[in-house]
C-alpha cells in the first residue's frame, strides 16, 4: 500500500502541512479552551473545522484526494489528540499554578488532589 491510497497525498505533505500547520493551530485552539476554563468537548467541532479545512487545502494545493476516506480518519485523529493533549497540558498546569493548596501536577498531563494534613493544634494557654 502506497501512502497515496492511505493518507490521500504523500508523506511529505502530511508531515509538512497537516502534522505541523494544522496540528499546532489544533495545539493553539486546546490552549486557549483550557485558559478559559470550557470543557474538553468543545475541542470537537473546532477539531471537525480543521479537519475540513485541512482536506480542502491539501486537495487545492498538493493535488491530494479530497474524498479519502482513510486520509480523513487519519488527520482527524492526529489534529484531535494533538488538540486534547495541549488542553489536558494547560489545564493541569493551570490547576496547580492557581490552586496550590487544592491540586499538585501528576505526571504531565494529570493532576492530584492534596490530601488534608491534620491541623496542628494550638499550645494549651495556662
Amino acid at each position: 500500500m502506497t501512502p497515496e491510497l492511505v493518507l490521500g497525498t504523500t508523506w511529505p505533505v502530511f508531515i509538512g502541512f497537516t502534522v505541523l500547520c494544522m496540528c499546532g493551530c489544533a495545539a493553539i485552539i486546546g490552549i486557549s479552551l483550557a485558559r478559559d476554563w470550557r470543557p474538553a468537548r468543545h475541542a470537537l467541532p473546532f477539531a471537525l473545522l480543521l479537519g475540513v479545512i485541512d482536506r480542502v487545502v491539501v486537495y487545492g494545493l498538493f493535488n491530494g484526494n479530497l474524498l479519502s476516506p482513510g486520509g480523513a480518519v487519519i488527520d482527524l485523529y492526529c489534529i484531535l489528540m494533538s488538540a486534547l493533549l495541549a488542553y489536558h497540558y494547560t489545564l493541569s498546569r493551570q490547576l496547580a499554578r492557581q490552586y496550590p493548596w487544592m491540586y499538585r501536577r501528576f505526571l504531565v498531563f494529570g493532576w492530584r488532589r492534596v490530601r488534608n494534613r491534620p491541623a496542628r493544634e494550638l499550645p494549651a494557654k495556662i
